[in-house]
């Protein structure tokens, strides 16, 4: 099953006037990679986060 079939539609939507959402993730660091951990940096363009809480539903 997938989220939309057990939640429904997402209540969210993309504004047309804005570019849309980037993730952009670098590469994982390779002395973090030689211990056999992960650890990668990230961040985000034209995101925006909505404050949501399942108490509010």
């Amino acid at each position: 099953m997938t989220a939309r079939q057990i939640r429904g539609a997402s209540s969210m939507w993309p504004l047309a006037e804005e570019a849309p959402a980037k993730l952009i993730i670098d590469p994982p660091l390779p002395a973090v990679l030689a211990r056999g951990m992960v650890l990668m940096q990230f961040r985000t363009e034209n995101l925006q986060w909505s404050p949501y809480s399942a108490l509010t539903r």
